[in-house]
């Protein structure tokens, strides 16, 4: 299994691509860092703006960073190409002039014997009794050319030292080149198969969580409370979601949450559902509606897929957590401006923040698809409530 792995790897292709996401994946590094700083100077600077335009930056800055690493790569792996032409031509030019003198010799010889061939006029010359003249001899005539060349260049190059110098720096600089080379090639391919176990890990994750939810869907029993469905058509007018999700309780969910992108569900704990209070139960469908009329679910996945493919990068879950938080607060004024009373609704919100400490071992396997009233950790719901008050 080990050599198969190694021949696969050694393959021109794969090599290839392997090179490629490895300098991609170090360029990452300091563009992520440069989002992240710009998504905290944005956050600094837009503090009193809405929550709406700083989730909106914030998204645009994650799609930024995934845009430049795309281009990047398009752009390394050109470059690969490039280079890998490149020294497939010198090899050939270097193996087809070998022998530089080669031509030349061989026109001289064939001259040398085109003279000795013109021979009748040379023995009428003898025969006539005229002096005859000797040629002089190919071989001794072309040293004798390349001697004088050599001498002059020496002579007329008082250049001749400082381009040894200048060729002799440019050299180092090539060996250290190749030597930076010569460690992405050997490195390149043992990398990025980490880097790709790390993803499949990241994406059975997500994967898990999918079908975590398919369950939770599969098993949830449909509400067919009067008073809770007048409620929920109510809060679908209010906050403006002309389709409207079905309503269902669960025993396997510890906090009420919206699943689903394209058939969204609302699931409310079933505990939960029968000791709320009316007025609760229209604060927490109209904030889980608010998550389906921003069509959150969508932006939670891809959220979910860069947090897979850059599992490493610190700034990619730092973006990740902003969005979240910003999201939250976006949801929290749409509620507010639609009807919701302040104090009741922070009142709810404390509700749901109780039960949560009280069931946050079940509920934490279900963050990944699932969007909650509650919200994130007791610092931002701390956040949460002042803004609101």
């Amino acid at each position: 299994m080990t050599s198969i792995l190694h021949n696969l790897l050694q393959q021109p292709q794969i090599h290839l691509l392997s090179q490629t996401s490895l300098l991609t994946l170090l360029h990452s590094l300091w563009l992520g860092c440069l989002v992240a700083v710009c998504s905290a100077a944005f956050h600094r600077t837009t503090s009193h703006c809405s929550p709406v335009v700083r989730y909106r930056i914030q998204v645009g800055l994650l799609t930024a960073f995934c845009g430049c690493v795309f281009v990047t790569w398009l752009v390394i792996y050109w470059q690969q190409v490039n280079i890998q032409l490149a020294r497939t031509v010198a090899a050939q030019t270097t193996d087809v002039s070998a022998a530089p003198g080669l031509t030349r010799s061989a026109d001289i010889v064939e001259t040398q014997r085109s003279i000795q061939v013109s021979g009748p006029g040379t023995s009428s010359h003898s025969k006539t009794g005229e002096a005859a003249f000797d040629l002089p001899d190919p071989a001794s005539f072309m040293d004798a050319e390349l001697s004088s060349t050599n001498t002059s260049v020496h002579r007329e190059s008082p250049f001749a030292n400082r381009s040894a110098l200048l060729a002799a720096s440019g050299a180092d600089g090539r060996s250290a080149e190749t030597t930076r080379q010569q460690y992405v090639t050997e490195f390149a391919p043992h990398l990025t198969t980490i880097y790709l176990a790390g993803v499949i890990a990241m994406l059975l994750r997500l994967a898990t969580s999918m079908v975590s939810v398919h369950r939770l869907r599969s098993r949830a029993a449909a509400v067919i409370d009067r008073q809770a469905l007048l409620m929920l058509k109510d809060a679908a007018v209010r906050i403006g979601v002309r389709n409207i999700p079905r309503l269902c309780q669960s025993t396997d969910v510890a906090m009420p949450m919206v699943i689903g992108i394209v058939r969204p569900m609302l699931l409310i704990p079933t505990a939960m559902l029968l000791r709320m209070s009316p007025d609760d139960l229209q604060c927490v469908l109209m904030h889980e509606l608010s998550h389906v009329r921003r069509w959150d679910l969508l932006v939670n996945l891809y959220q979910r897929l860069a947090e897979s493919l850059f599992f490493f990068h610190p700034a990619v879950w730092y973006l990740s957590r902003r969005i979240s938080y910003e999201r939250e607060q976006c949801c929290d004024d749409l509620v507010v401006r639609n009807g919701a009373e302040r104090m009741q609704y922070v009142n709810t919100l404390l509700m749901l923040a109780e039960w949560y400490a009280a069931a946050r071992a079940n509920s934490i396997q279900l963050q990944l698809q699932g969007l909650r009233a509650s919200g994130g950790g007791p610092s931002e719901l701390s956040v949460r409530l002042h803004r609101l008050l």
